[in-house]
């Protein structure tokens, strides 16, 4: 249901909900054709957005629409720590051009028990920290535990390929622009963003 929903990837979407919901059948229809096509024993489904309770704007409860298509669905989240987290959205805002949030910590009790109601007994979590996933890779750390035959079949390359954060002195630097730029008590237009 587009009412009240917040389009994800604000800068794509500008929160054009039928823009979205054309794109997302779009996406379906392509992923369950290829399910048909190619009949996988495992099928992945991963997105940031996807950590989100759709109980207020799904038509059906997310496990009865998932159970169409999937005979078992596991869930599992990665999450990272309150204070690198945050550390890590200041980082993303600063860069984007968003509004700067105050220090907490993310809501995310309410959406852990919104998967656990919706897919009892098959919700995972695990902790998202370099240190402790398997080479420091999320990918492999996921794939060496639920789909380990995978491991060989993927190529990932190594090194050089992950998702650092600018440094924080080029980070000011691109606060001090946004506020020469615009009035940083308002979200950064695309302009400003582009810029």
């Amino acid at each position: 249901r587009g009412e009240g929903y917040r389009t994800p990837l604000y800068v794509t979407y500008q929160n054009d909900f039928k823009g979205f919901e054309r794109d997302f059948n779009r996406f379906w229809e392509a992923l369950v054709s290829d399910i048909q096509t190619y009949s996988p024993h495992t099928v992945i489904l991963s997105s940031e957005w996807m950590f989100s309770d759709f109980s207020k704007v799904s038509r059906v409860p997310l496990a009865e629409f998932l159970g169409q298509y999937f005979s078992i669905v596991k869930v599992v989240a990665y999450i990272r720590s309150p204070v690198p987290d945050y550390l890590s959205s200041l980082a993303q805002r600063i860069k984007t051009g968003y509004l700067i949030p105050n220090p907490a910590a993310r809501k995310i009790r309410a959406i852990i028990e919104y998967y656990l109601e919706q897919f009892p007994n098959s919700v995972e979590l695990h902790p998202f920290d370099r240190k402790q996933l398997l080479e420091g890779d999320i990918r492999r750390d996921f794939l060496s535990r639920y789909v380990p035959e995978a491991l060989n079949a993927i190529e990932m390359p190594r090194g050089g390929q992950v998702n650092a954060s600018l440094p924080w002195p080029l980070l000011r630097g691109l606060q001090q622009l946004l506020v020469l730029e615009q009035n940083h008590t308002e979200r950064a237009n695309i302009r400003t963003r582009a810029r």
